[in-house]
């Protein structure tokens, strides 16, 4: 019997090319028998010919099906926050979209996966809204604070995502509301996350650092640490299922490639 796993991911013209090489890694590491069907997000900014390369990857490996979803409520006025890129407010409306699933899986575009995902996609989330790893919890402007590291706070770059219930609680109004409201005040300043966060309060399922191991953590450890075990931290440095590349990205001219020397593999791949 086929195992399947339905993925989401969002971009714009910016962002195809690490989305391509993140779907690129997950190909590379699935299990013969699971079937991937990944739904795109673009910004209307995105052309033909760029959507094509998708379907490359599509001729390249088996079991590999897309959905392509153009987004045309683009709103240049809304408040991105740290974000600049209205793509990242496209996971607030997922439920709606995705209309025909009742789960799925969200991955940021830079992110790549070193392990099968059917795992993952597989926890039970019935009674939750999504499942996310703990992140620390930054001011505005990326500043650490200590009053916040006591905040229970989730990255929301890997998702594992309960459309069934978001579609049956109507939590896509509240997402809204917050993000109208946001639009106003501009107090949230990484606004999709900050608004799911929200929204989601005692409703989110903690998940293993190893499924979202974030680089910028790296550059904290001291304070990662309060949050995470050193068991889950030590898992998850040795063997990571999901990696994350927050802040500074592989692609950027200020990265050190020794360091993203396995983003860089799966990059030489797409090329």
């Amino acid at each position: 019997m086929k195992k399947r796993v339905v993925i989401a991911m969002s971009t714009d013209k910016n962002f195809i090319f690490p989305t391509l090489v993140c779907i690129t890694s997950i190909m590379k590491n699935k299990s013969e028998q699971v079937s991937v069907l990944i739904y795109i997000m673009f910004s209307k900014n995105v052309t033909d010919k760029e959507k094509s390369e998708f379907l490359l990857l599509k001729n390249k490996y088996r079991n590999l099906e897309f959905v392509f979803l153009s987004i045309k409520e683009d709103d240049d006025s809304f408040y991105t926050g740290f974000i600049k890129s209205k793509a990242s407010l496209y996971r607030l409306k997922l439920a709606s979209l995705l209309s025909k699933e009742n789960k799925c899986l969200y991955l940021d575009g830079d992110t790549i996966v070193s392990s099968d995902l059917f795992e993952l996609f597989s926890k039970d989330i019935n009674n939750y809204y999504i499942a996310a790893v703990r992140d620390l919890k930054l001011s505005k402007k990326a500043i650490i604070r200590p009053k916040l590291l006591k905040k229970v706070y989730f990255n929301t770059g890997v998702m594992l995502v309960n459309l069934s219930k978001i579609r049956k609680d109507n939590l896509e109004k509240k997402f809204h509301n917050l993000l109208m409201n946001n639009n106003k005040e501009k107090k949230l300043y990484f606004v999709d996350q900050d608004i799911i966060n929200i929204a989601c309060e005692n409703k989110i399922l903690p998940l293993h650092l190893k499924y979202n191991y974030m680089t910028h953590l790296l550059r904290i450890k001291v304070l990662s640490k309060i949050i995470y075990s050193k068991k889950n931290w030590d898992e998850a440095k040795k063997k990571p299922v999901i990696t994350h590349y927050t802040f500074i990205q592989p692609w950027q001219k200020n990265a050190l490639k020794s360091f993203y020397k396995k983003w860089w593999s799966y990059a030489k791949i797409v090329r």
